[in-house]
């Protein structure tokens, strides 16, 4: 069953595959809300795409960054500049998972580039980030369209990808096909 849904607030739809069989069974409580009817129901959401990082690579994430991660993209439709401020505070959970010093977020940064967490491209990604996130929450309203954010968002997720998602899936490779440093094919 395909259900299409309008967010009263960000005034977008929303497209929803929704799959059951009587294996599933029932939830053991409904909410008010519960348009299945208390069946346990796989859900898909086809419109609007979220991250393919948030459907397909939240295990190798830590669940503070994948939390704010997350929520930034939900606002993204309804409030830029919460989604900015999110995208920021995603900043500062990876800082703070990767003991990052420093005392205030650009020094974190900073360290995280210089200890070779982070290579220069993804220190200015997460610089404009920063940037952008303290606009967010100092300014009454930022000028940036929806593309733009995007692009924000985008570049937030690279780094996530970069730190969390890249060395887990080099790991399970090198695991896969039992490669060791010390030989040489």
């Amino acid at each position: 069953m395909t259900i299409v849904l309008f967010c009263p607030v960000c005034k977008s739809y929303n497209i929803i595959n929704a799959y059951w069989d009587h294996s599933y069974g029932n939830k053991s409580s409904v909410d008010e809300y519960d348009i299945y009817n208390g069946n346990n129901v796989e859900e898909k959401h086809l419109y609007p795409n979220s991250s393919n990082l948030i459907k397909e690579k939240s295990k190798f994430l830590p669940d503070t960054v994948l939390n704010n991660f997350s929520s930034s993209i939900e606002l993204k439709n309804v409030d830029k500049e919460s989604c900015l401020m999110k995208l920021r505070k995603t900043l500062e959970m990876i800082c703070e998972d990767k003991k990052a010093s420093g005392n205030n977020l650009y020094d974190k940064i900073e360290n995280l580039s210089n200890i070779g967490v982070l290579p220069s491209t993804l220190n200015s990604a997460s610089t404009l980030a920063r940037k952008l996130g303290n606009i967010g929450v100092h300014d009454a309203d930022i000028n940036i369209s929806k593309e733009e954010l995007e692009n924000v968002i985008e570049l937030v997720e690279y780094i996530i990808r970069y730190i969390y998602v890249l060395p887990k899936e080099i790991e399970i490779l090198t695991k896969k096909f039992n490669f060791d440093k010390s030989k040489r094919i």
